[in-house]
């Protein structure tokens, strides 16, 4: 995420292990592991356009990818977050 002036934003959250997927490595990065929450975003709709904008894909193609079992999206409860700061 970036803040208006184009630099990176920090979002910290706190959230129960029971509530977090080991998704494995992530990228080409050995030490880098990824997770997403149990928390299922039903209805692609409701995501950000910015969001998808950075993801390369329309909400029409997030929606009908998701219905064919293609892409699923994940969200974090806002009760979990803890602070946002600016990584400059």
């Amino acid at each position: 995420m970036l803040d208006e002036r184009g630099i990176p934003v920090i979002l910290k959250f706190e959230i129960p292990e029971k509530e977090l997927v080991c998704e494995g490595q992530i990228g080409g990065n050995q030490s880098a592991t990824g997770f997403s929450t149990i928390h299922i975003v039903e209805d692609p709709h409701t995501l950000p356009s910015g969001f998808l904008q950075n993801l390369g894909i329309t909400t029409e193609k997030a929606v009908q990818d998701a219905h064919e079992g293609k892409i699923q999206f994940y969200s974090v409860p806002r009760k979990y977050f803890q602070f946002l700061q600016s990584a400059d």
